[in-house]
């Protein structure tokens, strides 16, 4: 009987754990899928200078992008995220990214008043290397 009592409560408990976890993920994450966008467009925000990607560089930096954000863990990150963006636009959505000017692997994104961030990991230099064929140069800080 206490063996089944026992069990019932690990069940309960695991039940609570995972919804606690799973609405965690829902309410401080931020899916970021760039993936809808037909048009990428570079803008050098202290210049004014904007362009657009060509194709030959679009899916790269789709998948250079897409991840999930967050909106605690990185606090106020030292890195600076102005100075560059980029937007992935579609007809009807438009997604506005600002990668860290100092070189460093985080991304900034604001979404519905709030800013949330992430890290592009490995992916950075990938990034950096294509922006840096549209006109960027680093450091922007």
């Amino acid at each position: 009987m206490k063996s089944k009592k026992l069990s019932l409560i690990i069940i309960l408990l695991s039940i609570l754990a995972l919804v606690f976890i799973l609405t965690f993920y829902k309410l401080f994450s931020l899916p970021i899928n760039s993936d809808f966008a037909d048009k990428i467009i570079f803008t050098d925000e202290y210049s004014g200078f904007a362009t657009e990607i060509g194709q030959d560089d679009v899916s790269s930096l789709k998948e250079a992008f897409n991840g999930t954000a967050w909106k605690i863990g990185y606090g106020f990150p030292a890195c600076p995220l102005t100075g560059i963006s980029v937007t992935f636009s579609s007809e009807d959505h438009a997604l506005t990214l600002y990668p860290a000017g100092d070189g460093c692997d985080t991304v900034r994104v604001r979404h519905k008043g709030l800013s949330y961030y992430y890290s592009l990991g490995e992916k950075n230099s990938e990034m950096r290397e294509i922006l840096e064929k549209y006109g960027a140069v680093w450091p922007y800080v």
